[in-house]
């Protein structure tokens, strides 16, 4: 691809979507390097709709050493559709990740996995919203839209407060532990490490790491936020780390821009975390 134009227009299919990235991959049809985009260059505000096997057109960008590595400009061509939105009856529990107040919407994470399912205000009983926040544990039914993507529907929020303490099971009832017994659960939660295949997973894992290896001036950029940057920052006695998370296989080549433009920020010793400089 690389003698196309940046105006050309070209045809592929999504292959990756991350949510948590706000972003994804898609596989042009003349079978050439998978290219990166970003929700902002989806149009029409379609970002959400998107999914694994949609067929896309779009314009490419170049990276610094000219091979065309972005998705830009990416219009939906065509979607599988179902005859209508249809909804489990069965309930899932789960807890709210996020809410996006001005866009009156959020994720929520279904218990027991690391799946987060879009919902909007409208599917929150009682319209409570605004009463909603990171960390709630709710009841909700799954809902498919007609183009097979997964969405919470009907949410509850569960009022922990009025749940009778003589409701919880005798075992579920909290008793101290040895330190083998904690050094045995931790290593059990850190060997997800090398099984996990959920990229937001991964990283905070990383930076759990980190903190338990006693790395305490830490910094983990907002996940909504890094494109083109690491996804973290660290200062260990005369040491300061940019580290990025990735399970890509052969990353070097897939980074090199990025690592290329980490290097030049450690060597003007500048760095910007959230509103204030390093």
């Amino acid at each position: 691809m690389g003698e196309i134009s940046e105006t050309s227009r070209l045809q592929g299919r999504v292959v990756k979507i991350l949510s948590d990235k706000r972003g994804g991959f898609i596989s042009p049809d003349d079978k050439s390097d998978n290219l990166y985009f970003i929700a902002s260059q989806v149009e029409h505000d379609n970002f959400e709709t998107l999914k694994p096997g949609d067929i896309v057109n779009f314009t490419v960008g170049k990276g610094k050493d000219g091979t065309l590595v972005f998705a830009n400009k990416v219009q939906l061509v065509s979607a599988e559709k179902t005859n209508k939105d249809c909804t489990t009856e069965t309930r899932f529990q789960g807890h709210v990740k996020k809410i996006f107040i001005n866009r009156q919407s959020g994720y929520i994470t279904l218990k027991g996995s690391t799946q987060d399912l879009y919902f909007i205000a409208k599917q929150v009983e009682e319209n409570k919203l605004e009463t909603l926040k990171v960390g709630d544990a709710v009841t909700f039914t799954i809902g498919e839209s007609q183009d097979g993507r997964q969405f919470a529907n009907q949410i509850q929020l569960i009022d922990v407060e009025q749940i009778d303490q003589n409701d919880y099971p005798a075992e579920s009832i909290s008793t101290p532990i040895t330190c083998d017994e904690l050094k045995n659960q931790i290593i059990e939660q850190f060997k997800r490490i090398v099984h996990t295949t959920s990229s937001s997973e991964f990283e905070d894992l990383i930076f759990l790491l980190l903190k338990i290896l006693g790395i305490h001036y830490l910094y983990q950029y907002d996940k909504r936020n890094q494109a083109g940057r690491a996804d973290g920052f660290f200062i260990i006695g005369n040491l300061a780390v940019m580290y990025d998370c990735t399970l890509r296989d052969g990353f070097e080549e897939y980074k090199k821009d990025q690592i290329e433009n980490y290097i030049n920020k450690l060597e003007q010793a500048q760095l910007t975390l959230g509103a204030s400089q390093l």
